[in-house]
This record gives C-alpha cells, structure tokens and sequence, in this order.
C-alpha cells in the first residue's frame, strides 16, 4: 500500500470547555527565576465567550485510504512536515516497524527530544491508516484485548491548590469512581518555606479527603533540584503518596540515585523519555518505580511496546502520560494488566483536545470502555 500523499492538516475549533487559563498552574523548571516563580494564570474575563483553537493533524493518503491522528504539538508538526512526510512519499504503509526505524535513523538528532515527538505522530498515522486496510482497532493488531475496559486515574492539573478548594475537589472525583489520583505541585525552591508548606498543605488536605488506602500521586514536573526534593519525600512519607513524579530531569541519571537513596517514595518519571535506549537507562539504573513514557511523544506504538516489554523485564509498570488518550487505550488494552494497570485522564486538558472526535474518549465511573472504530479509533469532524 503505497504512501501517495502526507502532510499536516490543520483544524479550527471553537472551545468553551474548562480549558486555560486554571484555577491554579504547576511548579515548573523556569521557576528557578524570580519573574516566572510569581506568576500565576489569570481568571478568565466576566462574560468571556469560547475561544477558536487550531489543532494540527497529520494526514497520510495510500491505497485509496485517508488516515489523521492528532491533535499534535506545532513542534512536532514543524518537524513532521519539513523532513519526515516528504521522505514518506511511495513508502509501503504497512512496514509499519521498518518506517518507524527509518524515520529514526533520518537524521542525525532523530532519536530524542522534538524529532521523536514527530516520529510519534506519523507512526500513530500509520496505525490508524492499517487499522482501516483491515478493519480492526489498533488493540487487536497488538494481540489484544487482555481486559474488558482501563481505569483511569484523575489528574488533576489546573484544580486550586489551596488545601480546603483541593480537598473538596479530591473527595468528588473519588467518588466519581477514579482509580487514583495526581495532584500537581505549585511550589518550588525559590518560594522558600512558605511554598514548602503549602506543598505539604496541600498532600495533608487531599490525603485527608480521600482516606488512607486511596492511590494519591503527586507530581513537580521538573520543578525542582535534588536537595528540595529530599526535604519534600521525608514530609511526604506519612501520607504515603503512590509516587512522586519528576522533582527532576530525566536526564539527571546521578541526581535520580541520590534521590531514591535518600527516601522510601516510590518515584516516577517518563513523560520526557522519548525512546527505549533512554527508558533503558532509568530502569537499568533501579531509580523509577512506574515509567510514564507518552505514546504522543515516544515513538507512537511502535516504540512504546518496546518500551512497555523492557519495563515489564525490570518488574516497572508502564502509566503513560496522558497527551491524548486512545494510543494508550489501546496499548493497555494489548498488554498484561500488570505492565500497564491504568491511564492518566488529564480532568481539565484531555476534553479539548479529543473537541473535534467524533466520538470521543469518555469515562464511566472513572473507567474507559475500548475504543470504537478501526485503528486507533480517530475520526475527525468537520471545524465549526
């Protein structure tokens, strides 16, 4: 089936969903300056009506067939569109694993960063343009299904922090049926105690709402340095957090090991791992507890099962982030539950995203039933 045409498609969208701006924003790694650290998103204007959004598609042609998979980042669309779709041009669709690898070995920084993140959305493409040649989801042509339905945990970025607003959302979405939840961390180094107590205001607050045996998760998203993030896993403890996500880079191999020396917190990581080799050398190093590479982001589910087969190895459960959902829908739906227990459902970001689906990902009681429609399961609606 050979590739006649690709490209980037883009498609407007008028959203008046949750969406940004957010009650309250995450610590994040430019908050090692002063003017970053204060800033705080503001509420929306009184009266303010949807917004128009563009989300990019990518849009590969072949065998009289039309695949899109997105939305996807506009970084990943620079990069798919100058080097990868026209290199695809009278490729076979189907060597699905060949491509992958090729597009890998394409240039000289193909193998991390943004040029994975594009590898990621034309792989993705591809299922959902083999999916429809056979007429099978994307979980079935990985071997699947292993299990009725996935649960989910709520992820809960852009709710309050403050400890009452939090709890209060915690025992809501706990009975709304989620799994688990991730609660995101607004404060880092350079707010000092005060912020250091809030954090730990914020963990005792939601832990109380939600009871001692319920999975909390906390995440600083890169936020942090190694000594800060010490001092918060030795407060965290009696709140007995499922993990810890990213208090700081990946790529800090040496800063992970004296991390997961230095506390009893399960840590996780992944989300900014995009290829095996990468994955490899957390897991080899025994500083992750759960692996959160993102289907998006890391190779699409070409690399992602290799991914989830070397995590499997080491005993370490593979919990993506959560981009978008159905890629790792359907790839926990094509693994032993064990390996990939659950997805993340980002409460306030996954809606707008999947605005222009035809059918969309949706939850009932915390839990999402296989998705409908053949290859990945994306069909897109017209713009409004």
């Amino acid at each position: 089936m050979q590739i006649e045409s690709a490209n980037i498609e883009t498609r407007l969208v008028r959203w008046d969903g949750p969406g940004w701006p957010f009650e309250s924003r995450n610590a994040n790694p430019m908050d090692a300056y002063e003017d970053s650290a204060r800033h705080d998103p503001q509420p929306p204007a009184p009266g303010a009506g949807p917004a128009e959004r563009s989300h990019l598609f990518v849009r590969i042609r072949a065998g009289g067939l039309t695949a899109r998979y997105g939305p996807i980042e506009s970084y990943a669309a620079g990069v798919a569109e100058r080097l990868i779709c026209p290199w695809l041009i009278g490729k076979d669709a189907t060597r699905i694993v060949e491509l992958n690898d090729r597009m890998q070995r394409l240039n000289r920084h193909a193998r991390a960063g943004l040029f994975m993140t594009a590898v990621a959305a034309v792989d993705l493409c591809l299922w959902q343009l083999r999916g429809q040649a056979e007429d099978r989801p994307a979980y079935r042509m990985l071997g699947g299904p292993t299990r009725a339905d996935v649960p989910a945990y709520a992820s809960m970025l852009g709710f309050a922090v403050e400890p009452a607003r939090a709890a209060e959302r915690a025992r809501e979405y706990a009975a709304a049926g989620y799994a688990a939840q991730k609660w995101f961390f607004r404060f880092g180094p350079r707010h000092g105690a005060e912020g250091l107590r809030a954090n730990v205001a914020l963990a005792r607050a939601v832990r109380g709402a939600v009871g001692d045996e319920y999975p909390l998760m906390f995440d600083a998203f890169n936020g942090w340095d190694g000594a800060y993030a010490a001092d918060v896993c030795r407060r965290l403890e009696e709140f007995r957090p499922a993990w810890l996500e990213e208090p700081i880079p990946p790529e800090d191999l040496e800063g992970w090991k004296r991390l997961r020396a230095a506390t009893r917190v399960p840590l996780a990581t992944g989300e900014h791992v995009h290829a095996r080799r990468q994955a490899l050398t957390l897991l080899a190093a025994g500083v992750v507890d759960v692996l959160q590479c993102d289907p998006d982001w890391a190779g699409g589910l070409t690399e992602m099962q290799a991914i989830i087969h070397l995590a499997s190895a080491y005993g370490v459960p593979v919990i993506p982030h959560g981009h978008t959902l159905l890629p790792a829908l359907h790839l926990a739906l094509a693994h032993p539950p064990d390996a990939m227990p659950m997805v993340e459902h980002l409460i306030n970001i996954q809606p707008e995203r999947h605005a222009l689906y035809k059918v969309p990902p949706v939850p009932d009681r915390g839990r999402f039933a296989p998705p409908r429609g053949v290859g990945l399961g994306v069909e897109i609606r017209e713009s409004e």
